[in-house]
């Protein structure tokens, strides 16, 4: 994973294993963590490589034992992450992004689950709109507010999700206070 054939030859480069991490902290709150816990599962942090790169590795770990000394020995499996952390990460944005879009629009937007017709998410467009407070409009299902027929309206759904369209239009019924 460091890009060494042996722990000899890691420890050799880094003199001691501390200088893998790229923040020194985390090796600080790991052995905090294996001290008081005896074990950790799905421990990120980023570690300088020999060769100078830097990746994402996922450390499960357990304390085997602790010497005369009180160091201890540690049992565990390391994964490098860094492909599957870097996505996770642009997802994060575009989900960021996504969010801002649809909180922000000035249109009406709902987001509804295409088998039952409730309404999953509603921007604060739609909130003023149809005159229901966030937590009522997706309390809802989309044949509350619609004027056409259940089956109509479920036949418009089919329809978005066979064409593979993520937009359809409906009369609606607003609330008036």
């Amino acid at each position: 994973i460091l890009g060494f054939n042996s722990l000899a030859q890691t420890r050799e480069f880094y003199n001691d294993l501390s200088s893998v991490y790229v923040n020194k902290e985390k090796r600080k709150e790991l052995f905090e963590k294996l001290k008081s816990e005896n074990e950790v599962d799905n421990y990120i942090f980023r570690a300088q490589k020999g060769n100078g790169n830097k990746s994402w590795l996922k450390l499960e770990a357990r304390v085997n034992k602790y010497d005369t000394e009180g160091n201890m020995e540690i049992d565990g499996f390391i994964e490098d992450i860094t492909k599957k952390y870097k996505m996770e990460q642009e997802l994060a944005k575009s989900e960021e992004k996504y969010r801002s879009l649809f909180e922000n629009q000035h249109a009406v937007m709902l987001i509804l689950d295409p088998d039952s017709g409730k309404i999953v998410d509603a921007n604060p467009a739609a909130v003023n709109y149809y005159g229901y407070s966030y937590e009522d409009l997706t309390s809802k299902n989309i044949d509350e507010i619609n004027q056409l027929s259940q089956d109509k309206i479920y036949n418009k759904m089919d329809n978005a999700s066979d064409s593979n369209k993520n937009i359809f239009e409906f009369k609606n019924s607003i609330r008036y206070s």
